[in-house]
């Protein structure tokens, strides 16, 4: 048996798929910009990739105006992420030093937020790009555990981290709400029939979707 509490009411109007992209990737990005962050308007938030929780937080700061600096290896994948709502792009295989350009973009002030999903090899230079009292959303570990944190920067800007992993019930039913409200529908990439799934894993191991990869049974 499955607790009530487990499961929240889908939209009729909401397809399925749609709906099965929701329950990690949606309300992570969801408790890291609005429960933890209290990302407005006037915030400025780097998003590190384009996987699904970037692509979500991407689409929700843009429906509260927020501006966004979105940082990926592929020039492609930035301008698919320009045409989705980002306002300034950064390919960091050709500006390895991304976090003193996203500086240059901010007029030398920083973001207010960064959505981290690096890890070590990203953590240092996402807090030189943080503003002060910002908020590094931790969230990824992509390159492993162990980042050595400038404890001396974070001190001196008055800086925040948030651990950051899924969100609760209740957070779910709102971001429900807010999806609706704004009109948001989930990035995906490709379907693929449940029987061809070794085909979506080969495809999503090369990393060249942008949000999420969807299996479909077909139900015959």
């Amino acid at each position: 048996m499955i607790h009530k509490d487990s499961v929240v009411v889908i939209p009729k109007t909401m397809p399925a798929i749609d709906a099965a992209t929701l329950p990690c990737a949606a309300v992570t990005a969801w408790q890291a910009l609005f429960v933890r962050g209290y990302l407005n308007e006037n915030s400025t938030l780097l998003i590190q990739g384009t996987g699904g929780v970037a692509l979500f937080a991407l689409q929700f700061a843009k429906a509260v105006k927020a501006k966004v600096i979105l940082i990926s290896s592929s020039n492609e994948k930035l301008k698919q992420a320009k045409d989705i709502g980002a306002d300034v792009l950064i390919n960091y295989n050709e500006i390895p030093d991304w976090d003193d350009e996203v500086r240059k973009a901010t007029n030398g002030v920083g973001v207010t937020h960064v959505l981290e999903l690096g890890g070590p090899q990203t953590f240092a230079k996402s807090l030189n790009c943080l503003s002060a009292g910002g908020y590094i959303l931790q969230i990824g570990v992509l390159t492993g555990f162990g980042a050595e944190t400038n404890l001396m920067r974070l001190q001196s800007i008055n800086a925040t981290i948030c651990g950051i992993s899924v969100g609760s019930h209740k957070q779910f039913e709102d971001m429900l709400i807010f999806l609706q409200k704004y009109g948001i529908s989930p990035i995906v990439s490709k379907v693929y029939p449940f029987e061809k799934a070794d085909e979506a894993f080969d495809y999503l191991s090369r990393s060249q979707h942008m949000g999420k990869v969807c299996l479909v049974k077909d139900k015959s």
